[in-house]
């Protein structure tokens, strides 16, 4: 006969966390994402670090949208893991944006692209902490544009015959 035992009511759906974050501190990025990008400011409550494993938890617990966050912090109130809200991770986010860069072709037709220096800078020393990118190392790198149809006032009329974005999208 199995045995049942009573637990506290500290447990919550969400206790997998624990181990992600301090793999996530351990490992070094939250010190490489806060040396990259530096301070957001002296009085600002969460660092970029914060910001990102903010990100990190609500993704590794099904969320499908920065808004999302605000399910799982009240069970991190408290415990020592500092998720910051939505809108901290919006204007965070949002800060870090760069404008983008406008190419004209010799037929009229204007391209927009965005190199985000930051961001790629960024993921860059990530997988160099995390010894998933060593030097001399030789890696494959492919990039597409994908189309990702959108009915909001600034998307474009595409050759797809719908309005909607067209992202790069790159993987290593």
């Amino acid at each position: 006969m199995a045995k049942l035992q009573t637990k506290s009511d500290n447990i919550n759906p969400f206790g997998g966390l624990f181990s992600i974050f301090k793999t996530f501190d351990k490992s070094g990025v939250r010190n490489v994402i806060d040396r990259t990008l530096g301070p957001r400011g002296t009085l600002l409550a969460f660092s970029h670090g914060d910001i990102f494993a903010s990100l990190l938890g609500c993704y590794l617990t099904g969320g499908d949208c920065i808004e999302d966050v605000m399910d799982i912090k009240p069970f991190w109130d408290g415990h020592g893991i500092r998720i910051a809200s939505s809108d901290t991770i919006e204007r965070a986010l949002r800060k870090l944006s760069e404008n983008n860069t406008s190419h004209s072709s010799g037929s009229g037709k204007a391209y927009k692209f965005n190199v985000a220096s930051k961001m790629n800078s960024l993921m860059l020393r990530c997988l160099k902490a995390t010894g998933q990118l060593t030097p001399g190392d030789c890696i494959d790198l492919d990039f597409d544009h994908q189309f990702i149809p959108a009915g909001k006032k600034d998307a474009e009329y595409s050759y797809k015959n719908a309005f909607g974005y067209f992202p790069g999208v790159a993987s290593v």
